[in-house]
């Protein structure tokens, strides 16, 4: 699965100045580099493999950047019966996760639980600031020479030197191609 994750997110990395990622993840990450404020317990298995590939890409998540209660961490909660007492575990498994460098775009993330939606997961919501940042340096603008038609007709000497200089590239030209002609026209017309 993560290797699938990695090639898509590569390409969507070039593609996309803001990429995010969310899901279930379906491990637990705890205090990890990268992760402020998370449930504890993390686990062996799929947890290392999640930091693994978060570490290797950059990534950071989200919604355990801000401190929330508990209740507005857990992404996943269950009951079960032991000894006949009942016990709720609670669980963050579910991510929104983006670049390690987009970080500051982050407002806030949290969970939210009494959402009516169809499923034990409760519904992770992370917000953006949406003025726009600066992603990439602005190009440096390539100045156009300007040139003045009416200086062209009337001067004799730029006359006969753009003349002279079409006539020499003429000669040298093996074939009639119209092309070819106006290529040259053309890049004389720069050179005076």
């Amino acid at each position: 699965m993560y290797t699938d994750l990695g090639t898509l997110f590569s390409e969507l990395r070039k593609a996309a100045s803001l990429v995010l990622i969310a899901g279930d993840f379906n491990a637990k990450v705890g205090n990890v580099p990268g992760v402020k404020y998370a449930l504890e317990d993390t686990q062996e298995g799929r947890e290392t493999t999640v930091v693994k590939y978060l570490l290797i890409h950059n990534l950071f998540i989200c919604n355990s950047a801000f401190q929330h209660p508990a209740r507005h961490i857990t992404t996943w909660e269950f009951s079960r019966e032991v000894n006949k007492k009942i016990i709720h575990i609670y669980n963050q498994i579910d991510y929104i996760i983006c670049l390690g460098n987009r970080k500051h775009v982050l407002i806030d993330a949290r969970s939210y639980s009494g959402t009516q939606v169809n499923s034990d997961h409760r519904i992770v919501i992370c917000k953006l600031r949406t003025e726009p940042f600066k992603l990439f340096q602005k190009a440096k603008r390539i100045q156009k020479r300007s040139f003045n038609c009416l200086t062209m007709i009337k001067d004799t000497t730029i006359q006969n030197k753009y003349r002279n200089e079409i006539e020499k590239e003429l000669k040298q030209l093996r074939s009639n191609d119209w092309k070819t002609i106006k290529d040259i026209i053309i890049i004389q017309h720069k050179i005076i």
